[in-house]
């Protein structure tokens, strides 16, 4: 599964790549700094399209990150109460039981039982 994922990377780096390649034409991209200024950058269009790319990696790689640091802490607070759990359990295995009560056979007076379908 593995080998799949580094062979579908590959590719897809190579495509990208070879697309720069092709349009090697410069590009003006425009964004807003931190002034709210409209600025202009000169570039070419391979540089364009590898920091979209980084870009988009970085920020899927953050999210992941995220995701395992969140899990992390699940796993730690489950482990927990685990452990709690089987502290309690050992703790009531070693609690004495309550001792039995004989019962008496044999010399017990016998009942009877009153029936309710009695014939008059």
């Amino acid at each position: 599964m593995r080998s799949i994922t580094v062979i579908s990377i590959l590719l897809f780096m190579i495509l990208v790549v070879s697309l720069a390649l092709v349009n090697l034409e410069p590009v003006e991209i425009h964004y807003y700094d931190l002034q709210l200024n409209l600025q202009t950058i000169h570039s070419s269009i391979i540089i364009a399209i590898l920091g979209a790319f980084a870009s988009g990696f970085l920020v899927a790689w953050l999210f992941g990150k995220y995701e395992k640091v969140k899990l992390k802490a699940i796993s730690i607070k489950q482990n927990c109460t685990i452990n709690s759990l089987e502290k309690e359990v050992a703790k009531l295995k070693t609690t004495p039981t309550l001792p039995q009560i004989p019962v008496q056979t044999g010399d017990a007076p016998k009942t009877e039982t009153v029936s309710s379908s009695s014939s008059r």
